[in-house]
């Protein structure tokens, strides 16, 4: 089965690379006006591993739970149901709910003020090489229904490592299209 995950998955980034290269081109620019350097990319490549170890765990638990609590068995009804609603939204209109982008734009600025207010302190200056790396972390943080359609299918995978994989096999070629 995980074979099928990784082909899947590998196919969804290379089939996104114009889509990376769109969607993330002009925050890329402001983040990176020299170009995106390899440890951002790493960064990503990170931080998709680590969501899709968090998937797989989170949709393994909620499965067994579900097995065994036969009153959680309509709330994974219900979670599921919500996933399958969320993306035919996106597809039919081709943005997020606007409570949900609300959501994401008020985290934005929220972290962006503590960022900005705290980059001129002279205690984080010996930080300062590891910026692109974190910066390519945040990258999972974006509202990309590419990011999360591979999310979805890395949470079918049945071990957490196998889902880290996933989203390694995601992230590789897609980042062809953010570089």
């Amino acid at each position: 089965m995980l074979t099928g995950l990784l082909l899947t998955a590998l196919l969804m980034g290379l089939g996104g690379i114009a889509h990376c290269a769109a969607m993330c081109g002009a925050p890329c620019a402001a983040a990176f006006p020299r170009g995106v350097p390899l440890l951002a990319l790493a960064g990503r490549c990170v931080a998709y591993m680590l969501l899709g170890s968090v998937a797989a765990t989170a949709a393994g638990l909620i499965s067994r739970w579900g097995q065994q609590i036969s009153m959680l068995q309509p709330i994974w009804v219900m979670l599921q149901l919500a996933a399958v609603l969320l993306g035919i939204w996106l597809l039919w209109t081709g943005h997020m709910p606007r409570q949900v982008n609300a959501w994401g734009q008020q985290a934005y600025h929220s972290l962006r003020h503590k960022f900005a207010s705290r980059a001129e302190s002279s205690a984080l200056r010996p930080l300062r090489p590891l910026v692109p790396f974190v910066a390519g972390m945040a990258w999972a943080a974006m509202p990309c229904g590419l990011l999360y359609a591979a999310l979805m299918v890395a949470a079918l995978a049945s071990e957490p490592w196998g889902g880290a994989l996933v989203m390694l096999t995601f992230a590789l070629p897609s980042a062809l299209g953010v570089w």
